[in-house]
C-alpha cells in the first residue's frame, strides 16, 4: 500500500525518522482512504487501507485515532493547535512576523477558537484589535 511504501522510505530506521514517522506521515495516514481526487476509497491496490495511527504533541501528550474524522475530532480539542492557528491567522493579517507584543492578541484569539468562535468573528477580532490598527517597531519574537 502507499502507506508501506512511505514507511519503507521515511519511517523508523531511515534519515526521514524524526520528522516523518513521528510528525508528518501519522497525520497523512488518517487521511489514506481518500483518493487523489478526494474519493473515499476501502483499499490500496487490493489491501484494507489502515488510516489508524498516533500522535505524539511537543509536550509529550499522545493522541491515538481510527480516521481522519477521529483525528480532526480529537485535535479540535487541543488547545495547542487552536494557539497555532491563531498565530497563523494574525500573522498573515498582519502581514508581518509576530512581535512578543503580540502575545496576548494570541492567547485571546487561541481561547475563542477553543470556545468554537467562528472565523469571521476572529477574524472581526484581529481587525479591532491595536495590533491590526497600529504599526508596531518591536523585534519579531524568535
Amino acid at each position: 500500500t502507499n502507506r508501506q511504501k512511505v514507511e519503507s522510505i521515511t519511517g523508523v530506521g531511515t534519515c526521514g525518522e524524526n520528522c516523518h514517522a513521528t510528525i508528518i506521515n501519522p497525520l497523512g495516514f488518517a487521511f489514506e482512504n481518500f483518493d487523489a481526487v478526494g474519493a473515499v476509497r476501502a483499499t490500496d491496490r487490493g489491501f484494507p487501507i489502515d488510516t489508524t495511527g498516533t500522535y505524539h504533541f511537543v509536550d509529550g501528550r499522545v493522541i491515538t485515532y481510527t480516521n481522519a474524522v477521529d483525528l480532526s475530532k480529537q485535535l479540535a480539542k487541543a488547545p495547542e493547535v487552536h494557539a497555532c492557528y491563531s498565530r497563523q491567522l494574525l500573522e498573515f493579517m498582519l502581514g508581518r512576523d509576530l512581535a512578543l507584543l503580540d502575545t496576548g492578541n494570541v492567547g485571546e484569539l487561541a481561547q475563542q477558537s477553543l470556545d468554537k468562535t467562528s472565523i469571521k468573528d476572529l477574524v472581526l477580532s484581529v481587525v479591532a484589535s491595536n495590533a491590526f490598527r497600529s504599526r508596531s517597531f518591536e523585534r519579531s519574537a524568535p
